[in-house]
């Protein structure tokens, strides 16, 4: 009954302008979370040391590089909510598979994060450069998406980065505290979201400024481009000379209106659904008294995840991080 699977996706940015992708595979497949190589907001700090340092065979003191090994979407949950034919579809595809009738059409978002990186398809790599562990120190954090060859030996263009902000070393205190807002009960799944909050800890931690980048959640079949606000990224290096970050964050907002710009198209042998993503995948609740910022609307399952930053109303978005260092 589903043997074929037509997904189409349109994303209209703020810009007005549109991207449409189109593509066919026998299943919907699974998410896939990767940076977008498109302009980003904040790039007020420039890398000191690239070339020399990167072929030494012990760790440079010019820098750092770590490969992230651990990626999970803690929140929000992906929720689906859709009919197909005289089918009523409900399913939390955040850490389990969606099934239809047997079915499997979603894999589920961490599963196959995981399944990727352990595969070297996704490689996200973090540099701190310079790279200093004093408190107040000033570095420019960058990240890109490189190619690796094992988990410790990776290439990337730094001329092609993703993302780039400046960064704060701390020596004492936290890193990031907790973000008002977010969803502290049970989701559909069972499961709870407890993102990382990094503290200073024996070694210190790091935190980069806030800026505007653009993420890409995407399957076999199609990207889903998340336009996200204030990102940062966090974590607590386990040692001197660290080998690892750990107890790392990510953490964006995306606006409600933008999300509701957004579409897949889906068609399959029951007919074509349309699911939009702010409100047929976002968890919005059955929100019997809402923000005034978010207004009135209602979700097959879970909770109003919704949160007002600066005056727009939308979801945050937390990525708990691992990695290991290379360089």
């Amino acid at each position: 009954m589903f043997r074929t699977m037509s997904v189409c996706v349109s994303t209209f940015a703020r810009q007005s302008e549109r991207v449409r992708w189109c593509l066919l595979n026998s299943s919907l497949a699974a998410a896939l979370l990767v940076l977008s190589s498109v302009a980003f907001a904040g790039d007020s700090c420039e890398p000191t040391f690239i070339s020399d340092d990167r072929f030494e065979v012990s760790f440079s003191d010019n820098l750092a590089e770590f490969r992230v090994d651990s990626l999970v979407l803690e929140h929000p949950h992906f929720i689906f909510d859709f009919e197909l034919g005289s089918l009523e579809v409900c399913g939390d595809a955040t850490n389990q598979p969606l099934e239809i009738l047997g079915n499997e059409v979603f894999d589920g978002v961490n599963p196959e994060l995981a399944a990727r990186i352990d595969d070297l398809e996704f490689n996200f790599l973090q540099q701190l450069n310079p790279f200093g562990q004093t408190d107040l120190f000033d570095n420019c954090l960058v990240l890109s998406e490189g190619e690796c060859d094992s988990p410790s030996s990776c290439v990337t263009d730094l001329d092609d980065r993703l993302m780039q902000a400046p960064a704060q070393i701390r020596r004492t205190g936290v890193c990031v505290e907790a973000l008002d807002g977010l969803f502290e009960g049970t989701w559909p799944d069972g499961e709870s979201s407890t993102p990382n909050l990094p503290e200073s800890g024996e070694a210190g931690c790091v935190v980069s400024e806030p800026v505007d980048t653009i993420f890409s959640l995407s399957t076999d079949d199609f990207d889903l481009d998340l336009g996200l606000k204030d990102v940062i990224i966090a974590g607590r290096f386990d040692q001197e000379e660290p080998t690892a970050l750990v107890d790392g964050v990510m953490v964006g907002f995306l606006n409600q209106e933008l999300a509701d710009d957004t579409e897949i198209v889906l068609e399959t042998d029951l007919g074509d659904v349309t699911l939009n993503l702010g409100h047929d995948i976002l968890p919005s609740g059955d929100s019997g008294d809402p923000l005034p910022e978010c207004g009135l609307r209602d979700h097959c399952d879970g909770p109003d995840a919704r949160v007002v930053h600066k005056g727009a109303c939308g979801w945050w978005f937390v990525f708990n991080i691992h990695a290991e260092r290379i360089r």
